[in-house]
């Protein structure tokens, strides 16, 4: 019997629909070699969440939809509820949506050489293509704070000499060219920052809004100033969850963000300070 070709199975054919998806990306012939290096069904888990509602969808079970979904130009989730029950099916943990993460990296300037710490490793697709960004002379780590999710990146990233951390901080002596968040904060944390080289960048998703809202991404300098770089959806740090009902206690000491207007309702710079 003839050996199925890798990635194809049952008519549909992943490596196909990978490099569809990197082809409609805009973005450098640099960056979009990294994605071809690395399919993004090899990094997806088999169990994923389409909707907020509803089952789950196995691959094992319905191979083309679960295709269809994850070579859709949007994220994927590949968690709900942190890993437990719950009425509705909230994201949790997911795999950003190419042309976002593609954008993230440009902004990071992540170029062969650096060192460069991911928060969130979710997947381990995004880690495994700035690997193939920093090339053997650099080194990327990348922290995740759920285990489970962590453990399954760790068994995808093999090979890639990714270093995935279960926790949210990176070894105190540690020094990074490039920060990379892939989950929104309402303020920045101190070890993100002091292990930023200079001229390094911070490049993270912003939640300026208690609940919901859009979380903009934002490029940060080593003094903390930055552009934003475009609109966004991305769920928050789990460290910095509020909670479900609004507290009336006293005010946290979260940091101040100061954004200036270049055009009506667009925002277009930030200063983050100490509150």
């Amino acid at each position: 019997m003839a050996k199925v070709p890798q990635g194809k199975r049952y008519g549909v054919n992943l490596d196909n629909l990978h490099a569809r998806l990197v082809d409609r990306m805009d973005t450098t012939d640099t960056i979009r070699a990294a994605f071809t290096d690395h399919p993004r069904h090899r990094f997806i888990p088999d169990l994923v969440w389409p909707s907020s509602q509803g089952l789950p969808l196995y691959r094992t079970a319905n191979l083309a939809r679960w295709a269809a979904y994850v070579y859709d130009d949007d994220a994927v989730v590949i968690q709900a509820n942190d890993g437990g029950s719950g009425s509705s099916n909230i994201a949790t943990s997911s795999s950003l949506a190419p042309q976002l993460m593609a954008d993230m990296i440009a902004a990071a300037g992540v170029e062969p050489g650096m060192r460069v710490l991911e928060i969130g490793t979710g997947t381990g697709w995004n880690a495994a293509i700035l690997a193939s960004l920093v090339g053997p002379t650099g080194h990327v780590t990348s922290l995740e704070i759920d285990p489970d999710v962590a453990a399954h990146a760790r068994s995808r990233l093999f090979g890639t000499g990714v270093r995935v951390i279960t926790g949210t901080t990176a070894p105190d002596a540690d020094a990074y060219d490039s920060v990379i968040a892939t989950c929104a904060v309402r303020h920045v944390p101190e070890s993100w920052t002091t292990s930023l080289t200079s001229p390094g960048v911070a490049v993270l998703p912003w939640a300026p809004y208690d609940y919901d809202g859009p979380t903009p991404v934002v490029a940060l300098s080593h003094a903390l100033r930055g552009d934003f770089l475009c609109d966004a959806s991305i769920m928050r740090d789990r460290t910095q969850r509020l909670p479900e009902t609004p507290s009336r206690g006293p005010p946290r000491r979260w940091n101040r963000w100061v954004a200036s207007l270049s055009a009506p309702e667009s925002w277009s710079t930030v200063t983050c300070s100490p509150a």
